[in-house]
C-alpha cells in the first residue's frame, strides 16, 4: 500500500487510512482491508496497554509555529525519558533508531552533515525536530 500526500496536502491512504486528514484505521495485511480505530474496542485496549502519554505532549499543529517550541519539546522529552510505560519504551526505541539512520546517512556521505539531515525532515516533511538530536 502506498501512502503519502496529495498535491493539496491531504493524506493518501497507505499503511494508515485517513478520514478528514486524520488517521482513522490501519491496514490489516492478513485480511487485505483497513481495520478502523475503535477507542471503545481494540484500539482503546491497545492504548491502555501502551500507557498514558508523558506530561507535556502537545499537538503537532500547536507546536509548529510556537516560539517556545524548543522549550516545550525539551520538557516533553525529559518526561518521556523518565517514563517506563510500554508506549514510552517504543517511542524511545523509534527515536534512537531514527537517529542511527540519520547518522548513517552522514557517515556514508549520502548527506553532508547532521544539520542537512535534520533540515530535510524539518523543511521537506514538516517534522518538529530532526532525527539527529539529544532528546533521547
Amino acid at each position: 500500500m502506498l501512502g503519502g500526500q496529495f498535491a493539496d496536502g491531504s493524506q493518501r491512504d497507505g499503511f494508515l487510512k485517513y478520514e478528514k486528514n486524520r488517521p482513522a484505521g490501519v491496514y490489516d495485511l492478513e485480511k487485505g482491508e483497513y481495520k478502523i480505530f475503535d477507542p471503545k474496542g481494540w484500539s482503546g485496549e491497545l492504548d491502555k496497554k501502551l500507557g498514558p502519554f508523558p506530561d507535556g505532549i502537545a499537538p503537532w499543529r500547536g507546536l509548529l509555529m510556537d516560539p517556545k517550541k524548543e522549550e516545550k519539546l525539551s520538557v516533553y522529552f525529559k518526561n518521556l525519558n523518565a517514563s517506563d510505560t510500554p508506549g514510552a519504551k517504543l517511542a524511545k526505541a523509534y527515536l534512537k533508531r531514527s537517529k542511527e539512520i540519520g547518522e548513517f546517512l552522514v557517515k556514508t556521505k549520502v548527506a553532508e552533515s547532521a544539520k542537512d539531515v535534520n533540515a530535510v525532515l524539518l523543511n521537506g516533511f514538516y517534522h518538529l525536530y530532526g532525527p539527529i538530536n539529544d532528546y533521547v
